[in-house]
Formats: structure tokens, C-alpha cells, sequence
């Protein structure tokens, strides 16, 4: 590993005034001299900003490392930084079984439950909920629709906290969502508070897909009011608008004139 030194006389060529780097075998040499004795960086090295990093916290890496290398070692980083305990000669497989355990928690309520107060009451602590992303929604990109495993629509992530959980789902990374409990039980609406569990370096299966695709078919689609402006983007909607209020003025213009030419032909069969 280098280390940035001072200036001085580098070792190799004696020039002196250069800014030398000292290398693992403890000789200070200058930046002309290394790029003499270590080939250029190319793509199968790691990025070196990467390699700073791991190197300012104390993992052994070169600089010359390969992309495969950096990344086994940065991985091993992250879960270090997450509280697990792992040694830097771990192999991926090892790397790979100790970031399953790697968990975040969270709670929340669920919003839009008064609608769905018949699901609502169905629900017990530890229920799990199947988000949905609904990114074509148009008052919330971030929209995320929660449904139970019978396929019935239980309420929405709130919107002012649905949008790092809505990136999380749009990149794969795989959740889990529970019950926590049923609030306001002496009230006639009822509310839930959930508990959302993120894997950050677990990615969904394909059988927890399946099961989104599955729930969401069985849910019931409430037709859209307004469908041709869901299919017309801005610009297109903007110029039609504008081709309405034009095509209103001239016929409008057209009426106007064609009227003061009738009322001056009846004005003149009066006269005669």
C-alpha cells in the first residue's frame, strides 16, 4: 500500500524537489519512477476513490487491485459498519450468507384504512402485507398500494414517507412488511400500525414477485375517470388545448361576420 509523503530526493532517479510515495517495501519514490515500475490503471482495476476509502478505515488493499477485489472488500466494509462481524479474507459466499442477517427496521401507520375498514377487521398483530408499487399514479410517483396474502386492499404507505421504501422496491431490494397492532379498538374506524424489515443486500425471489402479480390480479381495478389524458403526455395535452381555443376563436370570428352580412342584406330588402 502507499502512503503520500513529503517532498524530497526520490530513491530511484535522486531528483530532488519531487513528491515521493512510500511503498510497501518502505522506498520513497517518486510519481515518475512508479508509473515506470507499476503498469497504468485500467478497467480491471478498481476505482481508486473506492480504494481510499477502505484504506483510510484500516483494510489492507493496493492500489492496483481488481474490480472483484475492491468490491469483495468494500462489501465486507458495509457490513462492518452495520455491526457485523466479519474477517477481510472471507469469500463471497460467506459475504453473501452474513449480509442475509443484515436487517433495518422501521414503523409507520398506514394511510386510506377508513376505506377499507371490512379488511381492517380481519387483521391481527403479525399479519403480513404484500406492497405493490404504483409509480403511474398521478399524484404520488411514489405511491405504494398494501394488500394482505388474500389479495384485498388494506390502505398506502403514508406519502411523506414512501419515498425512500418506493426507491428501495424500484431497485429490488427485498422488505417485508407486518401488523404491528390495530389502534383506535373504541372507536367505528380503526387504524393499523405496521413494522417494514428492509434487507439491504437481500434481493426479492421470484416467488415474492409472483406473489405481488398474484394479489394484484385478484384486486378489483376501479376504472379511470379520465382517460384520455392519461394516455396524452403534457406537451401533447398543452397542444390540443391550443388547437381547440384556436379553432373556437375562427369559428367564432366566422360567426360573427356571417351574421353582420345577414343583418346587412335584411336591411337593404327593407329598404327596396
Amino acid at each position: 500500500m502507499n502512503s503520500q509523503k513529503k517532498k524530497g530526493k526520490c530513491e530511484t532517479c535522486g531528483k530532488p524537489d519531487r513528491l515521493l510515495q512510500c511503498l510497501a517495501s518502505g522506498q520513497l519514490i517518486c510519481r515518475t519512477c512508479l508509473k515506470e515500475i507499476r503498469p497504468p490503471r485500467d478497467e480491471t482495476h478498481g476505482a481508486i476513490s473506492v480504494i481510499r476509502r477502505l484504506q483510510a478505515a484500516g483494510i489492507k488493499i493496493d492500489d492496483y487491485a481488481s474490480k472483484e477485489e475492491t468490491e469483495r472488500l468494500r462489501s465486507i466494509k458495509e457490513l462492518r459498519d452495520c455491526g457485523v462481524t466479519i474477517t477481510e479474507d472471507s469469500t463471497t459466499e460467506q459475504i453473501e450468507a452474513a449480509s442475509l442477517l443484515v436487517t433495518v427496521e422501521w414503523y409507520d401507520k398506514i394511510a386510506g384504512v377508513s376505506y377499507h375498514q371490512g379488511a381492517v377487521s380481519h387483521l391481527h398483530p403479525g399479519d403480513q402485507l404484500f406492497p405493490i408499487r404504483k409509480s403511474e399514479n398521478r399524484y404520488d410517483h411514489g405511491a405504494i398500494k398494501l394488500f394482505t396474502k388474500d389479495g384485498k386492499h388494506i390502505g398506502w404507505i403514508r406519502e411523506e414517507t414512501n419515498g425512500s421504501l418506493a426507491h428501495d422496491i424500484d431497485q429490488g431490494i427485498y422488505h417485508e412488511i407486518f401488523v404491528k397492532n390495530i389502534t383506535g379498538l373504541d372507536h367505528p374506524t380503526h387504524g393499523v400500525n405496521i413494522r417494514i424489515v428492509k434487507y439491504p443486500y437481500r434481493k426479492d425471489p421470484s416467488s415474492f414477485k409472483g406473489a405481488f402479480q398474484t394479489h394484484e390480479k385478484n384486486v378489483a381495478v376501479r376504472p379511470t375517470p379520465i382517460t384520455l389524458a392519461s394516455k396524452l403526455n403534457a406537451r401533447a395535452l398543452v397542444s390540443c388545448t391550443r388547437f381547440s381555443i384556436r379553432l373556437l376563436w375562427r369559428l367564432t370570428g366566422m360567426s360573427i361576420r356571417y351574421a353582420k352580412l345577414f343583418c346587412k342584406w335584411c336591411a337593404s330588402h327593407v329598404k327596396d
